[in-house]
């Protein structure tokens, strides 16, 4: 629903993991889950997901099935453990990566050997027997590729993502789309710009009908800036392509990636947005909404949990517009919006305006302070 799941996997205390519930309106903590099997290190919490009320915990450290094999944990809404899932064996990294595909257990063994050293596989468990569905094995298993780092449910279909894939290059990495029924490959996914080291599939996450890649080390602007990639689920073509807006050194925009009702957000860990390595978040336009269009980015100590042009309403920030045409189309046409924020912050917020190759934007950056958060900013917005 609502709710909001954070793991701490306390891996310099010493700790074996726990998970946090928290009231999505509220911020009231409503349940905690604690490894069922604790042991210094496990990791527990390093991965979660989540259908209806029911909560899946990755532990890739769990040494129950020999040592880093590896453990999944599924509990229901009461916080009662319902299933527990163990990796194959010793090093396998078993629940690095968890998600839902339907109502089916997808969990993602990135340094299984099958095959070749880390090669990796995933492994699609019936939710309510725990069967054994489907063991998905690297269509083109080479030492370290690390298949199974990410791991996505696409309705009941299983797309994971081999980062170190050498296809194209050193580590330019590949993606797979498997039928989550027959366990057939659908499609294979591969950079459309492919350089060594852009980490093609280092994250994957479901769009509606369409699937979201990320390179975290991609090139473009800068030095593993980042960049994330849409293509169609069905045919495998490639949709939209996201470059990072404010690119720099190592930002690893792609770090995070989801859909966001028709939206697309994007994390990038280690932006310098504020401060060294505070880490930024960007929400931008789907598919026929906006080319891409980049519509807000969030910083450390910001707080928006939806944007909209026109007349947007979110939880910090109001975006309106005040004259033109939301459909900028002819050369020199203007559009103007005035962006103001709804409460005062506890912190500088700077917000990112970029355009599409088809728009320009001025200014491109605004600056909320204590001071001045309830004055209206104007941006204006113009073709070109």
């Amino acid at each position: 629903g609502g709710n909001i799941l954070i793991g701490a996997t306390q891996p310099y205390s010493g700790g074996p993991g726990v998970v946090y519930l928290f009231d999505g309106s509220t911020g009231e903590l409503l349940r905690t889950f604690h490894n069922p099997s604790p042991d210094a290190g496990d990791r527990f919490g390093a991965s979660i997901a989540a259908v209806g009320d029911n909560v899946l915990i990755g532990a890739y450290y769990d040494d129950t099935a020999g040592t880093d094999a590896g453990a999944a944990y599924l509990f229901d809404g009461s916080g009662t453990l319902v299933r527990t899932f163990y990796g194959e064996a010793p090093g396998d990294w078993f629940g690095h990566q968890v998600a839902f595909a339907g109502n089916a257990v997808l969990v993602g063994a990135p340094k299984n050997d099958t095959g070749a050293s880390d090669a990796g596989a995933a492994y699609l468990f019936h939710g309510s027997t725990g069967e054994l569905l489907h063991r998905f094995l690297n269509p083109s298993p080479d030492a370290g590729d690390i298949f199974g780092r990410s791991v996505a449910g696409v309705g009941n279909n299983a797309l994971i993502g081999a980062y170190r894939d050498d296809t194209g290059g050193e580590n330019c990495g590949a993606a797979y789309l498997f039928d989550g029924s027959t366990g057939e490959l659908l499609h294979a996914f591969h950079n459309p710009t492919p350089a060594p080291k852009d980490r093609f599939g280092a994250n994957v996450a479901a769009a509606g009908p369409n699937v979201l890649i990320a390179a975290t080390g991609d090139d473009a602007g800068a030095e593993d800036a980042g960049a994330v990639y849409l293509f169609d689920a069905s045919s495998g073509r490639l949709l939209q392509t996201f470059l990072n807006p404010s690119p720099d050194g190592y930002d690893h925009f792609g770090s995070g990636v989801a859909a966001v009702g028709s939206k697309i957000l994007v994390g990038a860990y280690r932006d310098d947005m504020g401060a060294a390595n505070a880490g930024a978040a960007y929400l931008f336009w789907g598919p026929g909404e906006g080319s891409g269009a980049h519509v807000v980015a969030v910083g450390a100590g910001t707080t928006v949990e939806a944007v909209d042009f026109g007349n947007a309403r979110a939880a910090g920030i109001r975006i309106t517009e005040t004259a033109g045409s939301t459909e900028v189309a002819e050369d020199g046409a203007t559009d103007t919006y005035e962006v103001v924020l709804l409460s005062a912050p506890k912190a500088e917020v700077r917000i990112t305006v970029a355009g599409d190759g088809q728009v320009s934007v001025e200014p491109s950056t605004l600056t909320f302070t204590k001071d001045n958060w309830e004055h209206p900013q104007t941006v204006t917005v113009r073709a070109v």
